[in-house]
């Protein structure tokens, strides 16, 4: 919520989708959540650059950031389907 208790202007509201991503990834470890913070913060730096050097428009890092939540979500879904089956996915 910043130094001040309260959101200041400029306060981006795509940085909360991010933070649970980043935790999700890194399945709540911190070593794994400083690692998923710094690969994040790449992408969304190389959002910069992505429309010079490869000719993708910025939005691509949406979309990867948005298919990396879509897997780690389907892989949390299948180790629980695993688990409560005893083994067997369905």
């Amino acid at each position: 919520m910043g130094p001040n208790g309260r959101i200041a202007s400029g306060f981006l509201p795509a940085h909360g989708f991010t933070a649970i991503l980043i935790a999700l990834v890194a399945n709540l470890s911190v070593v794994g959540t400083a690692a998923a913070a710094v690969f994040f913060g790449g992408l969304a730096s190389a959002a910069l650059y992505l429309p010079i050097m490869a000719g993708l428009p910025a939005a691509a890092i949406d979309i990867i950031n948005a298919a990396i939540a879509l897997f780690i979500t389907a892989r949390s879904k299948l180790v629980d389907q695993v688990l409560r089956l005893g083994g067997r996915p369905s």
